[in-house]
């Protein structure tokens, strides 16, 4: 019996600036492998009404042949984007992604089509999927849209499938836009799936990479960032340029084998494979992103998250509002209000303040030590300069 060879992918739009293929640069990645899967966070579509939002994402449903070409066997849609125009263009793209044999999760035509898992076997192996997301539209009895990010409705789906496969993979788009660090939150949910038979989580959603975590022979992959992205707002924020796909091989024990590909996004909205110096840099930076996260015992702290997220979190959200506002007024208006007062803001902004004192605090404390070390100085020389003085026989 063979292993099983996964390539995950982050966010795809299907979109260059002058229409070349948006994988033509990491053609040669894709061979070998049983499964590709990546998070496809446009509207395949040219119909439906465009939602109020800074940044609604579709392109046209031709392009669904860079995913055919490519040998993309899966793609999540429970994400923020999928319903940017609204039902019909989520049911269109669930349509022509059936059309060219790819299958999906995390949203359908009612809830119980978003909840329903992809299962593949290959090698003799069953491996399973399933989607979920924390922002967008959520699907109900009677409604379309996606799947929920709950913890306890996903509990109950991985305990529905998996005595019916061999490998269990969540998908879930999640966490704070251009952060570096998953929310303790977050690796408290991460650690509870895979306490609960999950064999790899797989993170996007910040559009940044964030830290790895092996956690009981499991691997949690908390955002891989951008593949083939990219929006205004992202060249504003560091390390969007930046993804990661990850090659994840499956024995029949389950314990999973990886190897990580950095990718730098060129301004062509393409991933190049980066190698050498290039991707060694990544790599380090992955290793110091993941040491918060790798005491299998303590989580992340909230004190140091908040800290590090409450900058770009809040700077990028209220660049956000003042656009929505400007173009649609009023309702957007005091959607910014509530969100300012909103519990989790007022954490951000505290997180925001303490971080700002303590950079203060240790401005001042580097001051005080620079001073003391130049008073130090001063005195040293003024001795030096006596003692030569006095050897020399020289009037003090």
């Amino acid at each position: 019996m063979s292993n099983l060879k996964l390539l995950a992918l982050g966010d795809i739009f299907l979109k260059t600036k002058d229409d070349f293929g948006p994988f033509d640069n990491i053609k040669e990645v894709f061979q070998n492998y049983d499964i590709i899967f990546g998070n496809l966070e446009t509207v395949l579509s040219n119909r439906g009404v465009q939602a109020p939002k800074r940044v609604p994402l579709r392109t046209n449903p031709d392009k669904i042949v860079y995913l055919k070409n490519t040998g993309f066997d899966i793609v999540n849609l429970a994400n923020n984007h999928i319903t940017d125009y609204g039902e019909s263009g989520l049911l269109d793209t669930m349509s022509i992604l059936k059309r060219n044999d790819i299958n999906f999760v995390g949203a359908g035509a009612n809830i119980n089509d978003a909840l329903k898992p992809v299962i593949f076997e290959r090698n003799e192996l069953k491996i399973g999927f399933f989607g979920f997301t924390s922002v967008g539209t959520i699907a109900k009895e009677e409604s379309s849209g996606c799947a929920s990010l709950n913890k306890e409705l996903i509990i109950k789906c991985i305990s529905d499938l998996r005595k019916k496969v061999d490998i269990l993979v969540v998908s879930l788009h999640w966490g704070i836009e251009y952060v570096f660090y998953p929310s303790p939150e977050q690796q408290k949910l991460a650690r509870t799936l895979i306490d609960n038979g999950a064999d790899l989580i797989i993170g996007h959603h910040p559009h940044v990479i964030q830290g790895i975590e092996e956690y009981r022979d499991k691997l949690i992959i908390y955002s891989l960032g951008n593949c083939n992205f990219g929006v205004e707002q992202d060249k504003k924020y560091e390390g969007a340029d930046i993804g990661i796909m990850v090659s994840v091989e499956f024995s029949k024990d389950g314990i999973p084998k990886y190897e990580l590909l950095p990718v730098e996004i060129n301004s062509d909205y393409q991933p190049v494979l980066l190698k050498q110096n290039e991707k060694a840099k990544v790599l380090n930076f992955i290793d110091k992103i993941s040491v918060p996260l790798q005491n299998s015992n303590i989580n992340i702290k909230s004190t140091f998250w908040y800290e590090e997220a409450s900058e770009v979190y809040l700077t990028s959200q209220i660049e956000s509002y003042f656009i929505r506002i400007r173009k649609y007024r009023i309702k957007h208006f005091f959607m910014f209000v509530r969100w300012l007062i909103n519990p989790f803001t007022l954490k951000m902004e505290c997180g925001y303040l303490i971080k700002k004192l303590r950079r203060r605090k240790l401005e001042s404390e580097l001051r005080i030590c620079r001073e003391e070390r130049e008073r130090a100085d001063r005195v040293s020389h003024t001795i030096a300069v006596q003692s030569i003085k006095k050897l020399s026989g020289i009037p003090i």
